[in-house]
């Protein structure tokens, strides 16, 4: 139910989620559904890029790159989360990837299973909002550097 704040009272335990709020549980996904809502959680984003192995490029081969961006769908959403794009690439990349996932767990979650399988390797980059940015900027970090 949504409060005079804007915030969403979930569950019988009450639990706040202001609105726009970064949830770090796909629980709220699980709780807003049951209740309605429309606006989704938002969630992290990040670059997945990916280079397959010599037994992943076989199965490309022998079952195509749709059956990939499938599998690929799949396992995020397994996660907890989703794929935003899928992309082929030529250099020094395979796949580019842009996934929305709940936290940093299911992200490493996912690009451990990935590279687990064998067929691949992932290298995952967190990206940040430029609001997150900004946001960074305000903060106020005491740091001396090297020599100082």
């Amino acid at each position: 139910m949504k409060v005079a704040d804007g915030s969403m009272l979930v569950g019988g335990d009450a639990m706040m989620i202001p609105t726009g709020a970064r949830v770090e549980t796909s629980w709220s996904r699980v709780y807003a559904s049951l209740l309605g809502v429309r606006e989704r959680v938002k969630m992290a984003k990040y670059l997945l890029e990916v280079n397959y192995t010599l037994e992943g490029v076989k199965g490309v081969l022998a079952k195509g790159g749709t059956a990939r961006e499938a599998a690929a769908r799949a396992a995020a959403k397994s996660a907890g989360g989703s794929l935003e794009c899928f992309y082929f690439a030529f250099g020094g990349t395979d796949v580019v990837t842009i996934a929305d996932l709940p936290d940093n767990t299911a992200a490493a979650a996912l690009a451990l299973t990935v590279a687990g399988g064998g067929g691949a390797t992932v290298r995952t980059t967190v990206l940040l909002t430029p609001d997150e940015i900004d946001a960074a900027t305000k903060k106020k970090v005491k740091y001396t550097p090297p020599g100082g």
